[in-house]
């Protein structure tokens, strides 16, 4: 078949293509998942199928070859992969991936120009769609052979494509990345700035089946374990650069995995703290002093809470702004504590993950007291005209608290009171329950 060449990819300025794509430079246009129209078909390219592997070879000396195909109808858009291979080491060439838009003009999705045997062009591809590849320069000359093939794979996860060191996703703060390797040759690459503040980021990774997770540090590849974190160099300047595929000899085709990255030195607070029991909540803080002295009031504290506490934390990056990624994890713990012995005893943990806000929320079962730290009874009242009375034991020094998995994570506790027991004295006064009876003779 005989086929209209062009000088270069450059007078492909007749079909609107982007002056950029003449330099070399990716153009990254957002495109919609929805089904689109097909473009008409572009003169001058010879038409291919997307899935077969094509052994070409250059037929004229016009030093431009053009190629087109149209993604299938479907769903959703899906990740076109095209790879070049077989052209000569000269450096005397480049490849473009262009998307025919309906009305005939064209964007560049994605160009290679370093002159190499082998190119790999990536584009998320709408159905219906028409994509031209072009191929010029001065290494495109008569008779050169080189292969090529354009593939689809359905349901990219949201950082599609990063499949080559020069595009990969570039992520800014600490994150949490839940992705997938879509095929059998799928590699995911990612850079990603951390906090200001770090000089250290700690990685973990979890990945189903032969997904490998990595790091480059100092100059090599190194494996992040699924049996736990560890920590590398890291700042805003010299971001992480990290790395998920397949091991070696896998036949995997699909593979989710998720990779997580931490501020070693992150600081948790307690946001919210106290419980919905059906209690007085009228048990005073530790400011209030055992026995009351005369003439002080005791004022109710901030939490109580007899059997069960609800508590939120949030997580911050070092800087004491910036809130973690979802999938930090966090230790909630409610501990009793006697300040004047030094004694204390865990009441309940709880395990857990935090949110996209970078926040846990859980119910510690504290249950009943257990000695330490127990004050009372003490005498409270709710402020009225008629107020209603009850006697309360109770530990003022109870706190609970956020741990972190940073050796320099910074822990805030949250005090509480831990209410031991309640006696409801309906309308009586400590001074009534004091006063003798009178007898009728």
């Amino acid at each position: 078949m005989k086929r209209k060449r062009y000088s270069s990819v450059c007078a492909l300025l007749a079909l609107s293509l982007p002056t950029a794509a003449c330099a070399g430079s990716v153009i990254v246009d957002p495109l919609s998942a929805g089904t689109v129209t097909q473009a008409a078909p572009v003169a001058g390219c010879t038409e291919a199928q997307i899935g077969p592997a094509y052994d070409a070879v250059v037929e004229s000396s016009a030093m431009t070859e053009c190629f087109q195909f149209v993604t299938e109808a479907a769903e959703q858009a899906a990740k076109l992969n095209v790879v070049v291979a077989g052209l000569p080491v000269d450096g005397a060439h480049d490849v473009h991936l262009i998307r025919v838009n309906d009305d005939g003009t064209t964007v560049a999705a994605a160009s290679d120009v370093s002159g190499g045997t082998y190119s790999l062009l990536q584009a998320i591809a709408p159905p219906l769609t028409r994509w031209l590849l072009m191929l010029g320069g001065q290494g495109i000359q008569p008779g050169v052979p080189f292969q090529f093939q354009a593939e689809v794979v359905a349901n990219p996860d949201i950082y599609e494509p990063n499949d080559t060191p020069e595009h990969p996703s570039v992520l800014k703060g600490n994150q949490h990345i839940e992705a997938t390797l879509d095929s059998a040759s799928d590699v995911d690459l990612y850079v990603v700035s951390v906090g200001k503040q770090q000089s250290s980021a700690r990685l973990s990774c979890g990945g189903s089946g032969d997904v490998v997770c990595e790091v480059l540090s100092r100059g090599r590849w190194v494996v992040v374990p699924q049996s736990g974190p560890i920590e590398v160099s890291a700042s805003m300047t010299v971001p992480l650069i990290l790395r998920a595929r397949w091991k070696e000899g896998s036949t995997q085709t699909v593979g989710s995995y998720t990779l997580h990255t931490f501020d070693p030195a992150s600081r948790s607070i307690i946001a919210t703290a106290g419980s919905s029991e059906n209690i007085s909540h009228l048990a005073p803080g530790k400011e209030t002093p055992f026995p009351v002295p005369e003439g002080v009031t005791p004022v109710p504290g901030g939490a109580n809470a007899a059997r069960q506490i609800d508590v939120t934390a949030v997580v911050f990056d070092s800087d004491e702004t910036t809130r973690a990624p979802a999938g930090e994890h966090v230790r909630l713990v409610a501990v009793d504590y006697d300040p004047a012995t030094k004694r204390r005893i865990t009441l309940a943990t709880v395990d857990g993950l935090t949110n996209a806000r970078g926040e846990f929320s859980a119910r510690l079962p504290i249950g009943p007291c257990a000695g330490i730290g127990m004050v009372g009874p003490i005498r409270m009242n709710r402020p009225s005209n008629h107020p209603d009375y009850w006697d309360i034991t109770y530990v003022p020094t109870a706190y609970v608290m956020a741990l972190l998995d940073g050796k320099s994570a910074t822990v805030s506790a949250s005090a509480f009171q831990h209410v031991c027991q309640e006696t409801y004295r309906a309308y009586r006064k400590p001074l009534d329950l004091a006063k003798p009876r009178k007898h009728r003779p």
